[in-house]
């Protein structure tokens, strides 16, 4: 029961969610995005969401056909690398076309970052597996943390809910195996990090 619970959690808060799970944070949480046109946020969130999310995703029955990945868990170092080499250029390609139109760059300056970390993970993941549902979730804390340094918004119930669920994350990906402790606190510090500093000093 508890393995199931584990594997629904590591779905829900899949690191391909993150940044989509962010622009709907920022939508909400940032005084001049809450006031946005509809069609303005529905474009951009299109574009997040397809990018970021959607395009990713659909690779994987092609990387399952060419035997470059075995399994849609990415369990070795050697499945990860194209996932993620591909996932870096869509992420950067979003960020693109999120220069292209007059988007707040609070937007364009989280999905770069979001980007960064796709990558550190790539470069990590030559060597050593760390977490990237802890770099995801680490990133969604740093994104928030970032926004409550730079304005005085309050966003303490989105802060706890992330912390929260970072631990569920944390324990569900221990329980399930896909990690030990040294990968998930790296996934998780690397991440926060990546983009807390990129938005605070950008």
């Amino acid at each position: 029961m508890l393995n199931k619970i584990a594997r629904i959690v590591s779905v829900v808060f899949h690191p391909l969610l993150m940044p989509t799970y962010g622009i709907l944070i920022l939508f909400n949480a940032d005084a001049y995005l809450r006031f946005m046109p509809f069609e303005g946020k529905k474009l951009i969130f299109l574009i997040i969401f397809l990018g970021t999310f959607a395009l990713p995703l659909s690779l994987i029955p092609v990387f399952l056909y060419r035997k470059l990945i075995y399994h849609i868990d990415l369990d070795t170092k050697r499945e990860r690398f194209y996932p993620l080499l591909l996932t870096t250029i869509f992420y950067y390609f979003s960020f693109y076309l999120l220069r292209k139109i007059p988007v707040p760059g609070i937007i364009q300056l989280f999905i770069l970052a979001a980007g960064a970390t796709v990558f550190f993970d790539l470069v990590v993941s030559v060597f050593w597996k760390i977490s990237t549902h802890m770099t995801g979730i680490g990133g969604l804390l740093g994104l928030i943390a970032g926004l409550i340094y730079r304005s005085p918004t309050d966003l303490s119930v989105y802060l706890i809910l992330s912390i929260f669920a970072a631990g569920i994350i944390g324990s569900s990906r221990l329980k399930m195996e896909a990690h030990n402790q040294a990968q998930i606190y790296a996934g998780l510090s690397s991440g926060f990090l990546i983009v807390f500093l990129l938005i605070i000093f950008k």
